[in-house]
């Protein structure tokens, strides 16, 4: 069995680590210091560069599954900070994918394209007392009982934040994460990387 990256898989690992480390870096620095998450001009200009749709199906993306390819982006914007791969995990292997897997097909409709656009980030937040967010120390149990399910918990009240980013016409990504530079009219393919 061959375990090396095709061709593709390379040039798209070049790619994000070009990204991640030419324009991520400063400002990954700045949000730690800060304690600030990925300002939303970063997650437009990531769903510019297609890193948000690489392993969403092609009904609600331009490029469809992929999750090694996934894996690939999100490993190197790792490497730079979690901090910067987190939206890019939360679209391309978390919470969207279980929308895309196991919501009725109007809540899919609704969310998944505008996460791969970069206009609405998803989540999951979870926790309990005792536990905080550690989701291995959860003590929340569910058993079937007829034709219901019986949920024992212990819970905190939890304020979840529902936002959609807009973006105003015109607006410029902050220093960190430059505008896209527009394709040739030669290219035909929205993806960032070569073919």
């Amino acid at each position: 069995m061959d375990f090396r990256l095709a061709e593709d898989q390379r040039a798209l690992q070049d790619a994000a680590r070009r990204f991640a480390r030419g324009e991520l870096e400063t400002l990954a620095r700045k949000q730690k210091a800060r304690h600030e998450a990925v300002p939303d001009d970063c997650l437009w200009r990531y769903a510019e560069m297609d890193f948000l749709d690489i392993s969403v199906a092609t009904q609600y993306s331009d490029l469809g599954p992929g999750n090694l390819e996934a894996l690939i982006v999100i490993e190197e914007f790792a490497q730079v900070s979690a901090t910067v791969a987190f939206l890019v995990f939360e679209s391309s292997a978390g919470p969207v994918r279980a929308i895309e897997h196991f919501a009725p097909e109007s809540l899919r409709q609704r969310v998944i394209p505008r996460v791969c656009r970069g206009e609405l980030a998803v989540a999951v937040a979870m926790s309990e007392p005792d536990a905080g967010s550690a989701l291995t120390d959860l003590r929340t149990t569910a058993r079937a009982d007829g034709d219901s399910v019986l949920v024992r918990q212990r819970t905190e009240s939890l304020v979840l934040r529902r936002q959609a980013f807009r973006r105003p016409r015109g607006l410029r990504a902050p220093v960190g994460c430059p505008p896209v530079p527009r394709a040739s009219a030669q290219s035909t393919s929205r993806k960032p990387w070569p073919e």
